[in-house]
């Protein structure tokens, strides 16, 4: 299989040619358009597909629907976090830091009720740790 620029060029996209008193080559299969113009199975200007431009799309609205909604919720709670929140970011920055499931190092004592959630806080915790973000 032949990679192209994007995406695979696959072996029907292929033809053998032999040029007179050479060995065979294989080139790609180029396809007429409506216009007449020829073109191979992938864009000539290595442009994005309609697909990848959709893929595209539809990410960025999500990420921007996301922050709208994060915006939204973070004014009605006047830039407050909600104590089980609070509680649960806490726990997430123990054990990210190594000290394990707990609030306060030394106790020894479950007081977070969203377990996953602890678990989804500890990486992003310790990636804000390694750049050094404030996550307080």
């Amino acid at each position: 299989m032949l990679l192209r620029r994007s995406g695979v060029l696959a072996n029907h996209d292929l033809q053998r040619v032999a040029p007179a008193g050479g060995p065979a080559t294989l080139e790609p299969i180029f396809e007429e358009r409506a216009n007449g113009a020829r073109s191979s199975a992938t864009s000539s200007a290595g442009r994005p597909s309609v697909s990848q431009v959709q893929s595209a799309l539809f990410c960025a609205a999500a990420i921007l629907l996301t922050l709208t909604l994060s915006e939204r919720y973070s004014l009605q709670y006047q830039r407050n976090v909600v104590d089980d929140a609070a509680t649960s970011m806490q726990y997430a920055k123990n054990l990210a830091l190594g000290n394990g499931l707990v609030f306060n190092v030394g106790e020894r004592v479950e007081g977070y009720s969203n377990f996953l959630w602890v678990l989804f806080q500890t990486p992003l915790y310790a990636l804000s740790h390694a750049f050094a973000l404030s996550y307080e």
